[in-house]
């Protein structure tokens, strides 16, 4: 089951890495202009992420953390996702801050993101992971939604505890709360309070979650899993060639998917389909491939790269490096500094 969940890890990874590169991949490839009604909607990688988290975490934590109010389990289960994600996180906003450095000392603007947005106050809430929740950028693009999920962390041992029953009445309140996250996802914009992107994570992880309640129990055959899969995703895919209206993708996309993520929960493929190795590893290199890319595409932007030359030879070495250079330097990311750190703060905690 979780392998499956894996898998779409890296598929929503390299959703929103071709989101911010599919301009690069088009400048090489003009053929590949007929698939960016895809790449250009790679912003719903962040949704699948979100509701994949609430989800998975549901799996895991949801008997653990349920039965009774235990402060200690509470408290690890904070420090193991601390130690989950700050490590590349803090790692990323230090070569963030370096870039920002350099341009204000050379005028130079990396990429979209403005040095005039760089201050003290914006560096302090970086560094401890909060700037979403007060509305402030963040100096690596992709952080804004770790701030997020640090709050939605927040929230989980409370909503566990809320919702953990041993009885029908925890599919009802399950339902309900499923039921609400979506209200207030369709109605997050006018929720003029607070921030809409912390609306939006707090939302979709809390519906991840109940759906995992609502289905936790249940055993669905695999050909009505593969039939469903096959018909959802070409719904996806139709939704975003025909559909150009923010509101209706906003509403129904990140539905779809999340169950999509229900169905591969029900069915896994050993070694087939999101399940193949080279898929579950892109799977856990996905966070730091999420982390680390942008990173790769402000030093391109930096070098004025790529150069689009009209020599074949060029382009394809080009691609090589889009494509090769952030993927390896996620693979390096997670192997030499997310799962050390990881291991070495949790031996801390024992």
């Amino acid at each position: 089951m979780v392998s499956n969940l894996t898998g779409i890890r890296g598929v929503a990874a390299l959703w929103v890495f071709s989101l911010h590169y599919n301009e690069y991949f088009i400048g090489l490839i003009p053929g590949l202009s007929r698939f960016n009604f895809i790449f250009q909607n790679g912003r719903f990688g962040v949704d699948l992420f979100f509701c994949l988290s609430g989800f998975i975490l549901g799996y895991v934590y949801f008997n653990e953390l349920g039965y009774k109010f235990d402060s200690r389990k509470i408290i690890y289960f904070y420090y193991k996702r601390f130690a989950r994600l700050y490590p590349i996180y803090v790692i990323t906003f230090i070569v963030a801050t370096i870039f920002y450095s350099i341009a204000i000392s050379t005028g130079h603007e990396f990429n979209h993101e403005s040095a005039s947005n760089f201050s003290l106050s914006v560096i302090i809430q970086n560094f401890l992971g909060v700037q979403t929740w007060f509305g402030s950028n963040s100096l690596n693009g992709p952080a804004w939604s770790v701030s997020a999920e640090f709050a939605a962390y927040l929230l989980f041992p409370p909503l566990i505890l809320l919702l953990h029953r041993r009885n029908k009445s925890l599919k009802i309140l399950s339902l309900v709360s499923l039921l609400l996250s979506i209200y207030i996802y369709e109605t997050r914009y006018q929720l003029f309070f607070l921030n809409h992107l912390l609306v939006r994570v707090l939302t979709e992880f809390t519906m991840g979650l109940c759906a995992y309640l609502l289905v936790k129990d249940l055993k669905v055959p695999a050909i009505i899993c593969q039939m469903l899969r096959f018909f959802l995703t070409f719904m996806i895919v139709i939704l975003l060639f025909f559909v150009h209206s923010e509101i209706i993708l906003n509403s129904i996309i990140p539905l779809l998917l999340l169950t999509l993520i229900t169905l591969n929960f029900f069915h896994n493929n050993s070694g087939k389909g999101l399940s193949r190795k080279s898929i579950l590893n892109l799977g856990l290199w996905s966070y730091s491939l999420y982390m680390t890319h942008r990173l790769f595409q402000n030093i391109m932007s930096g070098l004025s790269l790529p150069l689009y030359d009209t020599n074949w030879a060029m382009k394809f070495l080009q691609l090589l490096l889009l494509l090769f250079v952030p993927i390896y330097t996620a693979f390096l990311a997670t192997k030499y500094i997310e799962n050390p750190a990881r291991r070495f703060l949790l031996k801390l905690w024992t």
